[in-house]
């Protein structure tokens, strides 16, 4: 039997991806990360990033929001 990710895997995944690309200063790449993720996620990551950094939190969720 051949193990897959679920989709919260590959979620999480995305998400210390778009951690990197944040820590990086790069939140336009952040965003076109979590684009790829669950609608869920899209909306969790920034509410988790905004216990550590709100500034930057609200940043992401904008860009996330303005994206098609």
């Amino acid at each position: 039997m051949a193990d897959s990710l679920h989709p919260a895997a590959l979620d999480e995944a995305l998400g210390l991806r778009a951690l990197a690309a944040v820590l990086d200063s790069d939140l336009d790449r952040a965003a076109r990360i979590l684009a790829a993720a669950r609608r869920g996620y899209r909306f969790a990551f920034p509410c988790h990033l905004a216990v550590v950094i709100p500034s930057v939190a609200l940043r992401v969720a904008f860009r996330l929001a303005s994206r098609p």
